[in-house]
């Protein structure tokens, strides 16, 4: 089999389906011997994408602005220097500039298109069906560029994408249960769970979901969630659960902590939510006027396995670790301090370990994940 080498294009590489796709065909490429390019703007999928054997090429050849057409000369030396075989446009803009930088070269790499969406009809639109070759992701947008392009229709075939098994188990996604089985397959070593439910009704919410979890893998695994007396943490650690978290009741009543962590030693950790530096409750409905750097003091020598601390703020958001602040508490306790709240890709991680002072002992890795922005073997090479 002859050795291929092929330039994909796209935008950028932060996140999104074209994306995962984008490092999905590379790593196939390169699995099977060929050479395998990108060209885009760069993004946090990039290290991904190299770690793979690709090589990224940074060119903003999608952005919105009247100097990408420029860009042409640019892509063109770079295909004259790369021959490659094929060029794979995955977006609009990037295939007109790949079009451009295609004129002259000789060879001329094939050009390939594919189309991922129902895009608005017309001449910008248009340039999705000049491929020599266009993949359509469904026989939907087939059907819709036979309709609005009818001249492409001997060029056309339909490819869905696939799915990795691991990421994506055959079980609902609504399903913890499978979630967590993928987890433990990606070789993550330990389960961060709050019981949403629990935070605002009280604890056994979710108890059905927490058993099938437990059920399901071996990994050791935290739970959080409107767990307020012992009894709920005694109920909680039958289940199997490695540790609890303790959130609302440890900043309204700092002295329970102390009787539970006395009870169940090594199984209750603290989580400590915070908007601004000030410590919030009861599901982060109420914010009070404690600093968190004040309430982790408070349990120093309590006995608690570790400290949980969340920046609101960035919860959910893959904006980035607070660093500063998830520091700041670090450096002021004797106990683990685990980083939560924002983690966006491996230069969070990066950075926690680099920053000055006691190390951090953990993060929390979930949005950033569920949304493919970060590559599990990445993240925990860079943690190890």
């Amino acid at each position: 089999m002859r050795r291929l080498t092929v330039v994909q294009l796209l935008p950028a590489l932060n996140a999104g389906g074209v994306e995962r796709s984008a490092l999905e065909i590379a790593a196939a490429l390169v699995a099977a011997g060929h050479a395998s390019h990108v060209v885009s703007a760069g993004g946090r999928l990039v290290p991904a994408l190299e770690a793979g054997g690709s090589t990224h090429h940074a060119l903003p050849i999608g952005a919105k602005s009247l100097a990408t057409p420029l860009q042409v000369f640019a892509l063109r030396r770079l295909l004259r220097a790369l021959k490659p075989d094929i060029v794979h446009a995955r977006s609009r803009l990037p295939a007109w500039v790949g079009l451009g930088a295609l004129r002259g070269l000789s060879p001329r790499p094939r050009f390939i298109t594919t189309v991922h969406g129902l895009n608005s009809p017309g001449r910008y639109s248009g340039v999705m069906a000049r491929g020599e070759a266009v993949i359509c992701v469904s026989e939907t947008v087939r059907d819709y560029v036979r309709h609005h392009w009818p001249a492409a229709e001997p060029r056309l075939a339909v490819i869905p994408r696939g799915v990795d098994p691991a990421a994506f188990p055959r079980h609902a996604r609504p399903d913890p249960s499978a979630r967590a089985a993928s987890f433990e397959a990606m070789g993550f070593g330990y389960l961060h769970i709050v019981d949403l439910d629990g935070a605002l009704k009280g604890a056994g919410a979710n108890l059905e979901a927490i058993a099938a979890i437990r059920a399901r893998t071996s990994l050791p695994m935290q739970v959080g969630g409107g767990i307020r007396d012992l009894n709920a943490i005694e109920k909680t650690l039958s289940m199997g659960v490695t540790r609890v978290i303790l959130g609302t009741i440890a900043a309204k009543q700092p002295h329970f902590v102390r009787e539970a962590a006395k009870a169940f030693p090594g199984q209750v950790a603290v989580g400590i939510d915070a908007i601004e530096g000030m410590v919030a409750v009861e599901g982060w409905l109420e914010t009070t006027n404690l600093a968190a750097l004040d309430l982790a003091r408070q349990f120093e020598d309590a006995g608690v396995a570790a400290l949980i601390v969340t920046d609101v703020g960035r919860d959910g958001t893959k904006t980035g670790i607070n660093i500063d602040f998830t520091g700041a508490i670090a450096d002021a306790v004797g106990m683990d301090v685990i980083a939560s709240g924002g983690l966006a890709g491996v230069q969070d991680i990066v950075a926690l370990k680099a920053r000055a002072g006691k190390p951090v002992a953990g993060a929390i890795l979930g949005r950033a994940l569920y949304d493919g922005l970060i590559d599990p073997v990445e993240a925990l090479k860079a943690a190890a």
